[in-house]
């Protein structure tokens, strides 16, 4: 026992904060699974999670972002009300433990892993979806104060599978620069912002049949019914 206690004391178990960056316009189940996800892989590489924490992008980048991708329907919540969603659905979710609600938006999940983790000696594990993680596993990492990880997680099977393929022909090939990425061994549930805005935006539905919609991808009524008040009358339809 006393030498169980001498070995923790010389060889301290090594810690990290768990961010993920997301526009989260809305945030939903997803990011917060996510998440879940990347705490998982860090615990399976022996590190100790202190937190995990979301990211939320700035108003002016998710208003720029939606105008070029999806002009005709071009919901943009405000830093405020995302992040009031975000705390909603966030209560009393166990999936999510140990989490640290942000007050303000981001610029990146490196930013908010800097300013919660306690100094430089915890690792930051930057948290992915599939499409962002693609390759970057290419690139040099910069160098930082600090481990910087990254886990990419799939949105579905087939994506992780075509990730996986991609990763391990490039180890093969010597092509993996930065030996700090690593694939999420599970995929995300089918939930996305879009699907969600399609729901707020539906023209002829009531707000109770949303309510129910929303129900289904694990809003509570008072995150669903909050989320509806935020959207301006002339965006539905």
């Amino acid at each position: 026992m006393a030498q169980q206690q001498q070995d923790a004391e010389e060889n301290p178990p090594r810690r990290c904060v768990v961010v993920l960056g997301s526009a989260a316009n809305p945030p939903h189940r997803g990011h917060l699974h996510c998440l879940k996800l990347g705490k998982h892989k860090a615990e399976s590489l022996g590190y100790q999670v202190l937190t995990t924490s979301i990211a939320i992008a700035p108003h002016g980048y998710v208003k720029q972002k939606m105008t070029k991708d999806a002009p005709q329907s071009a919901l943009v919540l405000s830093d405020a009300s995302r992040l009031r969603i975000l705390e909603l659905i966030t209560q009393g979710n166990n999936a999510v433990a140990q989490f640290h609600c942000p007050d303000r938006a981001y610029g990146s999940a490196l930013e908010l892993g800097k300013s919660i983790r306690p100094d430089d000696s915890v690792a930051i594990v930057i948290v992915k979806g599939g499409d962002r993680g693609k390759n970057k596993w290419r690139k040099e990492p910069k160098a930082q104060h600090g481990a910087i990880l990254t886990v990419c997680c799939a949105r579905d099977q087939e994506q992780w599978q075509t990730l996986q393929k991609l990763f391990a022909k490039d180890q093969c090939e010597g092509l993996v620069k930065d030996q700090n990425f690593h694939l999420a061994l599970e995929v995300g549930p089918p939930t996305s912002s879009t699907m969600i805005r399609f729901i707020l935006l539906q023209e002829g539905s009531s707000e109770e049949g949303k309510v129910a919609l929303l129900a289904d991808h694990r809003y509570s009524g008072e995150a669903a019914r909050y989320m509806l008040s935020q959207v301006p009358v002339d965006s539905i339809g």
